[in-house]
């Protein structure tokens, strides 16, 4: 243990007046007792700052590298232990403040290397993942094409951030995997879904996006919630494992700053702009907002997370948000288990279910080089990964693309739900559009032939476009569900503007 070294008393005891005055003795003794206290606390501090201008101090604590934001609370704590241990007295707080600004204003002074700070999960430079279990040991996990394996830091240090409520995942090294387990513990219906499901988990394991967003519905009694946190517990645990939707933008934002994986229950209804939000969580996207105490400076969050919604209500109806999303609709539970039971067994097949995830991680990085046939869709990313996910789990060819599309396809068509143009539409197709043809009108036309044929409560219906002009644009916002349902709608801007409608090879009378 080491001696604690004796200081000034003045930095203990600052009582007399002149020890605020810049020009006493007193005060240009507590000022290099101050500084030699901020030498020794600086050193072992490497700041740094993320893409979005965040600045971080990072410590080596023990044999695991411990981040946190300048700003937090854990900094002053970390302080005041050091101070401690190494001089043996217990800092005020108006010093530990001051030690704190000291080290804001180095950080703002000079220009700090930009490092990323990850929750749970990292990108190697080799393209390995590594995963933070946050467990007693600070054990982080590298899984690269030939397995997984305890990271050494001395090779390779990615920065993680553990912030409040970060719980452990297990340790799966040196344990038989067998991701089979997970079957008995989740309600997830069909074979399609258990494909989707196994997919969406190690996808949710890469620390890069695009992501996608699970969508879990269900009746009451078909364990929705339980669902959500079994699965959170196996990608992010947390003490808080769901929560209620934000209403606010920037509140979804930080929410998204301050974990890896985000888990949102009882959803009842999106709006425009939450939806809108979530399409950017899940491929890219950030906000902006006023930094607090300040009256013109601006905070930016920029964050690309994983999410899981549920409800009983089927809330993504925008065509942007159901072209990011699995949908997995639960039966009801008709053998119900206590709390209790589910719980401790979980606990004790989670360690052989996280390996049989490492396992089947490592497989699918293996193969994901060799996947050049990837579905048509506009979450390319995520389709490729499924089909290196099929190879890797030797799953039947094709199971993956088939689950996704139908998967997909059902999503579309229920978003269009009672849309009256939509219904229009498809009479069109059925009616007059061979399979192969292109029906082609100005947009005036078509608006007087979909009247023709549609009927007066759809014509009634406020969501009828009631100019050739809205009629192009509600078909532009609704043309992948429409895709998705077999019918394609393209438009011709050169020369007369035309719109054609054509009925798709996926077409169903």
């Amino acid at each position: 243990m080491n001696t604690p070294e004796k200081l000034p008393a003045q930095v203990a005891d600052d009582s007399a007046d002149d020890s605020h005055n810049p020009l006493s003795e007193k005060a240009q003794e507590k000022e290099k007792a101050f500084q030699k206290i901020f030498a020794f606390v600086r050193k072992p501090f490497m700041l740094s700052c993320n893409k979005s201008g965040t600045i971080h101090a990072t410590i080596l604590a023990g044999d695991v590298l411990e981040t946190m934001q300048l700003t937090s609370a854990r900094i002053g704590s970390k302080i005041k232990k050091m101070i401690r241990d190494e001089f043996g007295f217990r800092a005020p707080k108006q010093m530990v403040a001051e030690l704190v600004e000291e080290l804001q204003d180095q950080a703002n002074d000079a220009p700090l290397e930009v490092h990323e700070v990850h929750h749970r999960v990292a990108l190697g430079t080799k393209g390995q993942i590594f995963v933070d279990l946050h467990d007693e040991g600070n054990v982080v996990l590298e899984v690269d094409k030939n397995g997984y394996r305890r990271h050494d830091f001395a090779a390779e240090a990615p920065l993680f951030i553990r912030t409040a409520g970060m719980t452990a995942l297990p340790d799966p090294v040196g344990v038989a995997g067998n991701l089979e387990l997970l079957r008995s513990f989740l309600n997830y219906g069909t074979e399609g879904n258990w494909i989707l499901l196994i997919v969406f988990i190690l996808y949710s394991l890469r620390p890069l996006g695009p992501y996608v967003i699970l969508i879990v519905l269900g009746t009451a009694g078909s364990a929705k919630s339980t669902f959500s946190r079994l699965l959170r517990m196996l990608i992010d645990p947390s003490s808080v494992p769901t929560q209620a939707l934000p209403k606010a933008i920037t509140d979804l934002m930080i929410t998204a700053s301050n974990s890896h994986l985000l888990v949102f229950d009882n959803v009842r209804t999106l709006s425009v702009d939450i939806s809108d939000a979530l399409c950017q969580l899940a491929t890219g996207g950030g906000s902006r907002t006023r930094t607090l105490y300040t009256n013109s400076e601006e905070t930016l969050v920029h964050v690309t997370k994983p999410c899981i919604l549920n409800g009983i209500d089927d809330v993504a109806s925008q065509p942007d948000l159901v072209s990011r999303c699995i949908l997995m609709e639960l039966p009801t539970i008709t053998v119900r288990r206590t709390e209790e039971d589910l719980n401790s067994k979980f606990a004790a097949s989670s360690g052989a279910i996280f390996a049989g995830l490492m396992d089947a991680l490592s497989k699918t990085l293996a193969e994901l080089d060799n996947v050049t046939d990837v579905p048509e869709t506009r979450m390319a990313d995520f389709a490729r990964f499924g089909v290196a996910v099929e190879r890797a789990l030797k799953w039947s060819e094709g199971s993956f693309k088939d689950a996704y599309a139908q998967n997909q396809q059902q999503q579309m068509s229920n978003s269009l739900g009672d849309d009256p143009l939509a219904a229009a539409i498809r009479t069109l197709v059925k009616t007059e559009v061979e399979p192969g043809m292109a029906y082609t009108k100005t947009p005036t036309d078509l608006l007087a032939a979909l009247r023709e044929l549609a009927t007066r409560i759809q014509v009634s219906d406020k969501a009828w476009p009631m100019s050739p002009h809205s009629l192009s644009k509600r078909l532009k916002k609704i043309e992948p569900a429409l895709r998705a349902c077999g019918v394609g709608v393209t438009f011709q801007h050169s020369g007369n503007r035309t719109i054609s409608v054509k009925r798709l090879e996926n077409f169903k009378k």
